[in-house]
């Protein structure tokens, strides 16, 4: 989010999105919290030569990150059953 051109910030929370679609995450509530921002986040990336997005969509932007990220990587997690028995057999 630190960087001056937000231009494709748009494409990559559609590739966060398309990730967050597959199981067991699909379940969570993160696509539902990207949906509602995705068009006028589209919007701000689309309307300048070098767009930037506003204070509040990178503050929105953060919080969805940390979040998917704090999920994710809490092996405790519904999100991480699927790879619990490769982590079993890493740490035996």
């Amino acid at each position: 989010i630190g960087t001056a051109n937000h231009k494709y910030m748009a494409h990559q929370i559609a590739l966060l999105y398309q990730a967050l679609s597959a199981p067991p995450l699909k379940q969570l509530p993160f696509k539902k919290r990207i949906e509602p921002q995705f068009d006028d986040l589209k919007k701000t990336t689309e309307q300048a030569a070098v767009p930037q997005l506003t204070d509040r969509q990178k503050q929105w932007l953060q919080e969805l990150t940390a979040d998917v990220m704090g999920t994710t990587l809490d092996f405790s997690s519904p999100a991480s059953a699927p790879i619990r028995p490769f982590l079993s057999a890493l740490v035996a």
